[in-house]
């Protein structure tokens, strides 16, 4: 999917990485304690902790953990409200890649 959560970031050293997604994920738990479970399979992609420096922290979570919208505390109004804003200029996307992303959305906006 792409994109910047947090609006900005910089770069980060390869020993803040660690205690950085320690923290995150502390505060992810507090955010959204109900989605626990998928957790567990977050996993960093990409050239992060390859270099001394890296310019960001890049995640990736299973789609699947973004199926049941009561994991993650969410408004079923609210996510069905981006999914139809997101359905009516999709081209090529399928109404399950749109409601993904009206989940993430929505979870990125919390965050």
């Amino acid at each position: 999917m792409g994109g910047n959560v947090f609006g900005t970031t910089a770069p980060i050293k390869r020993e803040d990485i660690k205690p950085t997604l320690l923290e995150f994920f502390r505060e992810f738990k507090k955010i959204f304690p109900k989605a626990h479970a998928h957790f567990t399979g977050i996993k960093t992609i990409g050239s992060v902790g390859k270099k001394e420096i890296s310019g960001d922290i890049d995640l990736v979570l299973a789609g699947s953990s973004f199926d049941n919208i009561d994991d993650w505390g969410l408004d079923e109004k609210h996510v069905q409200d981006l999914f139809t804003a997101f359905r009516s200029r999709a081209r090529t996307a399928s109404e399950e890649q749109s409601m993904r992303r009206a989940v993430v959305v929505a979870v990125a906006e919390i965050i």
